[in-house]
């Protein structure tokens, strides 16, 4: 009997879909967003990235079925974005950008595309951010609410905040 129960939740895990979820903006790309000259600044010119990043995203690509950006970054930069990760040869699937006329808050935006990557996508999420701002935030709500769906939470360490139970700091 242990056999058969072993056997059912390897086979469904390895069937299982996990879709990583990433935020761009000091969680793979140094901005400084707490600084508002400095990440205008790093926003539109830098192409600095956190080390280890390339190799952590290219390492999870061996087990996850698709990769999405959400950044809160204006939509006129995604060129910018995506050359930069191309430099970096980091190759998301997805990448959101938000419209700053029509979604003026971060957290909104932010949760509003996440609940659409739940509805549009079966298997788990594994949220990755950093705690400059919001993102521990939005992924607690997330993962409150949908608990069964989120495989994990990472959190880049910039200001290295308290974060909710469950969540590992990079």
């Amino acid at each position: 009997m242990k056999f058969i129960l072993l056997f059912t939740l390897l086979t469904q895990a390895s069937w299982a879909q996990i879709h990583l979820v990433s935020d761009l903006d000091d969680t793979i790309k140094i901005t400084n967003v707490g600084d508002l000259s400095d990440s205008i600044r790093n926003g539109l010119f830098s192409k600095r990235a956190f080390d280890g990043v390339q190799v952590a995203v290219k390492e999870m690509r061996t087990y996850i079925d698709s990769f999405t950006v959400v950044s809160a970054s204006p939509k006129q930069l995604t060129p910018r974005i995506r050359k930069f990760l191309s430099h970096h040869k980091i190759t998301p699937d997805y990448l959101y950008t938000r419209n700053i006329f029509r979604e003026s808050d971060t957290t909104k935006y932010k949760t509003r595309i996440i609940e659409e990557l739940l509805s549009a996508k079966e298997g788990k999420l594994i949220l990755m951010g950093d705690d400059t701002e919001h993102d521990p935030d939005i992924f607690e709500d997330i993962k409150t609410r949908f608990p069964d769906r989120i495989l994990a939470v990472y959190i880049h360490a910039v200001k290295n905040k308290k974060l909710p139970v469950g969540f590992y700091r990079f």
